[in-house]
């Protein structure tokens, strides 16, 4: 019997066999997809919900049409790079920075190609 199959065995007795700190934590950091997905879906909730509560408040407060001045949705964006270079230069952070500029960039990307893509096709089959 291996070291392995006293330990899977030791478990199914529901001893703790493994100690404490090699346990897997609740969000298993460790793992190698944690930081890629954790950093892609960042970038998608702050170009979705940073910009969009941007243009809530500036329509509520100001009643500013981003349509007509883009003016602060670019500054926000704009926003949004810098604190991704800003994370990027930083090394313990360079590879959530990486992924987490994916999600900035194929986020508009993707709706934007959804949009042409429906409205394609709703213009053809109007006729």
């Amino acid at each position: 019997m291996s070291t392995d199959e006293g330990t899977d065995r030791a478990l199914d007795r529901g001893s703790s066999a493994i100690p404490a700190s090699r346990r897997p934590s609740f969000w298993h950091r460790g793992h190698p997809v944690f930081t890629p997905l954790a950093g892609f879906f960042t970038g998608t909730v702050l170009v979705v919900v940073v910009l969009g509560v941007l243009g809530v408040v500036l329509k509520a407060l100001f009643d500013v049409d981003l349509s007509e001045h883009p003016g602060p949705f670019l500054v926000a964006i704009l926003a949004l790079f810098v604190l991704n270079v800003l994370l990027l230069v930083t090394p313990g952070t360079r590879r959530f920075a990486r992924y987490m500029l994916f999600g900035l960039v194929i986020t508009p990307v993707v709706v934007g190609g959804a949009s042409a893509l429906t409205l394609f096709f709703l213009i053809k089959n109007d006729a």
